[in-house]
């Protein structure tokens, strides 16, 4: 498979990675994230933040 196309990853990178919260995007505490990956090919897409 071909890795994502320039639209593909102008798509992806468009994508906020943050929490919402209390309409403000923020960081997670201590910066926590996890990986999103694509179901299809296991690949990883994005790190998001990590709401615990």
């Amino acid at each position: 498979m071909s890795p994502n196309s320039t639209a593909e990853q102008a798509v992806i990178d468009a994508v906020p990675t943050q929490l919402l919260i209390n309409g403000r995007w923020r960081a997670a505490q201590r910066d926590a994230t996890f990986a999103v990956e694509d179901p299809a090919t296991g690949k990883a897409i994005a790190d998001v933040a990590d709401a615990t």
